[in-house]
């Protein structure tokens, strides 16, 4: 059994791993790249002195991201050694499953 990290976007749930989660953080003012991002890339925000790549799971997922709104949360995560921000419409819950139910 493993904890994960329950959160919302849209009328989707997701579990992402507790472990590679390093805090939720409440909706911050995103700042553009210089050069153009695409697809799910949205810019990127401050923390700790360090730029975090933010992502857009709404743009993944084929929902329309109207703008960030006081609402919204960032979970700023480690993957592989990558940190990295997803934006959820809300956090719900810390939950123990077994990771071998997922496929």
């Amino acid at each position: 059994m493993e904890h994960f990290l329950k959160f919302g976007i849209g009328k989707f749930e997701f579990f992402v791993p507790l472990r590679t989660v390093i805090k939720v953080l409440p909706a911050a003012s995103i700042r553009q790249y210089p050069a153009e991002s695409s697809g799910s890339v949205m810019g990127y925000i401050i923390v700790e002195s360090e730029p975090i790549a933010v992502i857009d799971l709404h743009y993944r997922m084929g929902l329309k991201f109207e703008e960030l709104e006081l609402t919204h949360k960032m979970i700023l995560m480690s993957w592989n050694g990558f940190k990295f921000i997803l934006i959820a419409d809300e956090v719900s819950d810390v939950v123990e499953l077994n990771a071998e139910d997922f496929s």
